[in-house]
């Protein structure tokens, strides 16, 4: 897969620590900014996240999952969701590692790409454990 960087239309639900990929809410929708640089992909969220952000001090807007990828097959990629990163970044999202998470990354035959990940946080600190899910198709360049 090439690189790029593109606007997804999300279907964000939010589920519970022990079964992060069951939904425990109606979806909401969103905009996230996926980008695939070599074998990283970044995650960024326009809004959802708009709380100060503990670690930095800053507000949450735009916080980054990043995921390394693990295996093509086909027009499927699939990515492991990073505890740390590699380099700095002023605004990551941390999933929490050793828990059940999933991402992949497809290219459909109409050449839309969707995006498939369930994970969970520690809410940066300030809450319990929680699960997300998106269910994200892209909808125009970014």
């Amino acid at each position: 897969m090439n690189n790029f960087r593109t606007r997804m239309a999300n279907q964000l639900s939010h589920s519970r620590c022990e079964d992060p990929a069951r939904p425990i809410a109606p979806a909401s929708s969103e905009t996230l900014i996926v980008e695939l640089k070599d074998d990283t992909l970044s995650i960024s969220d326009t809004h959802l996240f708009d709380f100060p952000n503990s670690k930095h001090g800053l507000f949450a807007a735009n916080n980054r999952i990043h995921a390394r990828k693990v295996k093509q097959d086909g027009d499927d990629t699939m990515f492991e969701m990073l505890e740390k990163i590699d380099q700095p970044d002023a605004k990551p999202f941390l999933v929490l590692a050793g828990r059940p998470h999933d991402c992949r990354l497809s290219i459909g035959a109409d050449g839309i790409r969707r995006l498939r990940a369930y994970g969970t946080d520690d809410g940066n600190g300030r809450l319990n454990c929680g699960g997300w899910i998106f269910d994200a198709l892209q909808s125009s360049s970014a």
